[in-house]
């Protein structure tokens, strides 16, 4: 009998310990990715969704979408367009996941150097500046003539800027600025 539940009990600590592993490589994402989840600041929101100019038909692709508020603030303002959101970090990924749940919002939790970007017509992103440089090949590549992009804080550079919008930051560090952008 001690020997049954000797084997049960190391039989149990193994699965807990396995188990235990398996959440930890699965979060470490969240805790060990490059660029941080920093959430564009509630005054920003409604002037970088003016800034995107969605409409009917628009395909909107959010990249690093963090907790999904601007996809669901947009498409929610914008009857006819679709949202598309990509994340590497776990924990915002579920929370982007819960925030546009009754949406025509589709969240991926994937790397963003990975993703297509040719369906996109409009994107949003609030990513660093070593992001930005990689990023800005792979939009001229793959985007079409036409696409919008819209950046906060961070330039997109060798993508033509067509306006930039300084937002009342007041003391703040974060979004005080948004650049818009257009593939030709």
């Amino acid at each position: 009998m001690k020997a049954l539940l000797l084997l049960f009990l190391v039989v149990f600590i193994f699965t807990l310990v396995i188990f235990s592993l398996a959440i930890l490589i699965r979060l470490r994402d969240s805790f060990f990715i490059k660029i941080p989840f920093v959430s564009t600041r509630e005054r920003a929101i409604g002037t970088i969704v003016k800034a995107l100019s969605l409409s009917k038909g628009s395909v909107f692709y959010e990249l690093g979408c963090g907790n999904g508020k601007i996809l669901q603030r947009a498409i929610t303002e914008t009857s006819g367009s679709r949202g598309v959101g990509f994340e590497k970090g776990y924990l915002p990924y579920l929370l982007s996941l819960w925030n546009t749940k009754k949406l025509p919002v589709t969240i991926y939790y994937q790397d963003i150097l990975s993703v297509d970007l040719s369906p996109a017509t409009h994107i949003y992103c609030y990513l660093f500046d070593f992001m930005m440089e990689k990023l800005s090949p792979k939009i001229l590549r793959e985007c079409k003539k036409g696409t919008r992009i819209v950046t906060c804080d961070f330039q997109l550079p060798g993508i033509p800027l067509v306006q930039t919008v300084s937002l009342e930051a007041g003391n703040e560090k974060l979004s005080k600025m948004i650049y818009v952008y257009e593939v030709r």
